[in-house]
């Protein structure tokens, strides 16, 4: 395997739309933007950044994601689990298959990992 060496230039401002599906939106209109920043050659593993304004939406995960909240506020309610408040320096991971209501409270701004299975 080949070792990928990522050094980014500046992420672009305004970030690319990752537009939210509509049926998912339950409160507000999230502006949801991000990129994948780097992935590894096989597609399964990769890092990225995302940001959204205040709102509240659904997300079922498909990958396993780990990530830092670089600034914002967020009430993340697990289905079927517990919801937590997390801020800038709080980190999370959310399993495939996990299904999560997040409430923006303030714009959001994190560094995502990802690995499909």
């Amino acid at each position: 395997m080949t070792a990928i060496i990522h050094k980014p230039g500046p992420v672009p401002e305004p970030m690319p739309i990752w537009p939210l599906p509509p049926e998912d939106i339950i409160e507000g209109k999230p502006d949801s933007r991000g990129m994948v920043l780097v992935e590894s050659a096989d597609g399964k593993l990769g890092c990225g950044q995302w940001r959204c304004t205040p709102g509240k939406f659904r997300c079922e995960y498909t990958v396993d994601e780990f990530f830092w909240v670089r600034d914002g506020e967020i009430h993340l309610s697990i289905e079927g689990g517990e919801t937590v408040t997390l801020h800038a320096g709080d980190t999370a991971y959310l399993p495939t298959g996990t299904v999560a209501i997040w409430h923006v409270i303030r714009a959001v701004h994190k560094v995502f990992f990802f690995h499909r299975v």
